[in-house]
């Protein structure tokens, strides 16, 4: 049973020399599973492992209008709630949006997603002043504190390509 516990064990021996025998045994019983959230992350069917360094890749995009998003899903695959208070990038050039759930009920964030519920949301590749390769850091903040799971992390990565300058020195002929 759960909790502080303690027993007194008691030996009766027929032995000439040597009486009853009586002694106490005390512990601290834990629960047989204790109920814990577990966050899994996924693009499409692959798992995005937390503070990986290996980022998620979003491929080239164009400067002048170009955008490339991926959605992926957080799932419970724990047996207590999950909460999930923010999920934000740290880079203009990913922007997380379309946060949708599993539940019957509106998903608004620091709202629990129950064992085996899951939401979705989306991050957006879409370059706005700057060439060549760009990267961010998607956060999702959770109440998993198994592994120090509860700052979820995730890098993301892209190449921004524009098009090349052209130079004129002098009249075109």
């Amino acid at each position: 049973a759960p909790g502080f516990q303690s027993e007194t064990v008691t030996i009766v021996t027929d032995d000439d020399d040597e009486s009853t025998y009586t002694f106490t045994i005390t512990g601290n019983g834990l629960s047989a599973a204790a109920s814990q959230p577990e966050i899994s992350v996924k693009q499409g069917g692959t798992n995005i492992i937390d503070a990986s360094a290996t980022p998620v890749d979003y491929g080239s995009v164009d400067l002048a209008g170009g955008s490339q998003t991926l959605t992926y899903t957080i799932t419970n695959v724990g047996s207590a709630d999950l909460t999930v208070s923010g999920i934000t990038s740290d880079d203009g050039d990913f922007v997380v949006g379309n946060i949708q759930t599993s539940a019957p009920a509106a998903y608004i964030l620091g709202n629990v997603i129950s064992q085996g519920d899951f939401i979705t949301f989306d991050v957006t590749f879409d370059p706005l002043t700057l060439t060549g390769t760009r990267s961010a850091t998607i956060t999702i903040t959770n109440n998993d504190i198994t592994d120090s799971e509860d700052s979820f992390t995730f890098g993301v990565q892209g190449v921004s390509i524009g098009y090349p300058e052209i130079n004129s020195t002098g009249p075109i002929a």
